[in-house]
């Protein structure tokens, strides 16, 4: 059964599901607040803003951002509430509210269809599709550039487990661009097509190709810094002075965008991912 994925004015629905992510985790985290603080007009015309953008990304079929919903969801409703000191059942009760909608939702969704179908296996990877990749590799580090596009024939298999073995494969037969890196544009020269549709990189290694081992140790150094404020929220909350739905948000964010970036490419490159990361390390402890 066909349906037509909602992109909204974006290029295609898995930017859509991109784009409109940081509203959704900053109406959860504007609702779980509103919650935990008063029930009334406001906490129900946010709920209902919330409901309505997670209705938009689930209808967008963007199956990797419907999972980093649920998981944002969960770790970010129990983290908000043990920050804020909630009682267990009152932080359960939400909990379980906010996955009944986003479950009902789903049901309700055409793009049901689409999580129907997903039988992604490794199995399936078949051994001549995967020669045919390492072909193409070879062929684009020796001549250093695309010579055409490369294009492999999909078979029935999933594309982005073939981009997954494409990119591996990059790394794999060139060491030194696991080192170096092969700069921002790298898609420019090594870029690969199934069929008719370009398939984009993923984070696993997208970090490797655009700055090599530096790149990869500075993101998992600013994952360490959030980390660090998330324990500081934690820890020391009376006396932190900025407002903790600025900085929880961000960093959830990017959670979600980098888990989502699995499979739909990295955000490596946005301007929105750098301005979110400044937010979630802006934590400042009032003055005793």
């Amino acid at each position: 059964v066909a349906f037509n994925r909602f992109r909204g004015l974006a290029g295609n629905e898995g930017m859509f599901a991109v784009l409109i992510f940081p509203a959704f985790v900053f109406a959860l985290f504007l609702f779980l607040r509103a919650f935990f603080e008063k029930m009334n007009l406001k906490t129900a015309v946010i709920f209902v803003l919330w409901s309505l953008i997670s209705s938009l990304i689930i209808f967008s079929g963007a199956r990797t951002y419907f999972g980093a919903m649920v998981l944002v969801s969960v770790v970010g409703t129990i983290l908000f509430g043990l920050v804020s000191r909630q009682k267990f059942l009152k932080i359960l009760a939400i909990l379980i509210l906010i996955l009944l909608i986003l479950s009902i939702l789903l049901l309700y969704s055409p793009a049901l269809v689409k999580f129907k179908n997903l039988k992604y296996s490794f199995a399936n990877l078949q051994n001549n599709i995967s020669k045919e990749i390492e072909e193409k590799v070879e062929l684009q580090l020796k001549a250093n550039q695309q010579t055409g596009t490369p294009v492999i024939s999909q078979q029935n298999i999933e594309g982005r487990w073939i981009a997954f073995q494409y990119y591996l494969a990059l790394l794999k037969n060139d060491p030194l661009a696991f080192i170096f890196g092969l700069g921002i544009n790298y898609r420019e020269r090594f870029d690969l097509k199934i069929g008719e549709l370009s398939i984009g990189q993923n984070i696993l290694f997208a970090i490797f190709l655009y700055g090599g081992l530096l790149s990869a140790t500075a993101v998992f150094i600013f994952i360490g810094l959030i980390w660090q404020k998330i324990k500081i929220l934690l820890k020391e909350r009376d006396s932190i002075k900025s407002n903790i739905i600025y900085i929880l948000a961000s960093a959830f964010t990017l959670f979600g965008w980098w888990l989502g970036a699995i499979f739909l490419g990295t955000p490596i490159t946005l301007i929105p991912n750098w301005i979110l990361l400044a937010m979630a390390l802006a934590l400042e402890r009032a003055k005793n």
